[in-house]
């Protein structure tokens, strides 16, 4: 197994300019975790004691699906992910419950690690709170981007004007049948 150093200054980036006391904190407070593949690593509305890093494996995230039906799939993590910073940062229960779809490894770091490191080591703390938000805003680019609707795209000149985005486009309700290029009247939906 490779030294907790080693793999946090690999997954992390921003961990590799902590200096000898920063690192000791981390490596006094982090703890080796082995996920049997189906195991749970934490549930939906469960108190946020620790976040993770993901350094092998693959595991789910995963909501409540309609009534009766499974848990509907978010999104999948593999190694350098990190899981569980979301409740940690803004001090709430967990928002979705995460399952090990095969075996996994993971780095456990409590939650009081980040308030540790902004009071001793703040330029390090700063920077993994930048990775970290970062990441948030990847992940939520590319849930953006499959929320939208296959096919959907904005003609330029058509009313009313689409909001400031990378991505225009528009869904009308009912929806019109999917062609290269629609027309937007309202009433009309912006997904971007």
């Amino acid at each position: 197994m490779p030294s907790l150093r080693s793999v946090l200054s690999h997954l992390l980036g921003p961990l590799g300019s902590l200096d000898e006391a920063g690192w000791g904190l981390v490596e006094a407070r982090a703890e080796w975790l082995h996920l049997a593949g189906g195991a749970m690593l934490f549930e939906q509305g469960d108190p946020a004691e620790h976040w993770f890093v993901v350094v092998s494996g693959r595991l789910a995230v995963l909501v409540p699906g309609a009534p009766g039906e499974a848990p509907r799939r978010l999104a999948d993590a593999g190694a350098g992910e990190i899981l569980g910073e979301l409740a940690v940062l803004t001090g709430r229960p967990r928002s979705a419950t995460v399952q090990a779809l095969r075996d996994s490894s993971l780095l456990r770091l409590p939650a009081s690690l980040l308030d540790t490191l902004l009071a001793q080591a703040p330029q390090q703390a700063m920077a993994l709170l930048r990775h970290l938000a970062q990441r948030l805003a990847d992940r939520t680019q590319k849930a953006t981007m499959k929320a939208a609707p296959p096919g959907c795209a904005w003609t330029p000149g058509s009313t009313p004007a689409p909001p400031a985005t990378t991505r225009p486009c528009c869904w009308q309700t009912p929806a019109p049948a999917p062609g290269p290029a629609m027309r937007c009247s309202a009433p009309t939906t912006w997904w971007c």
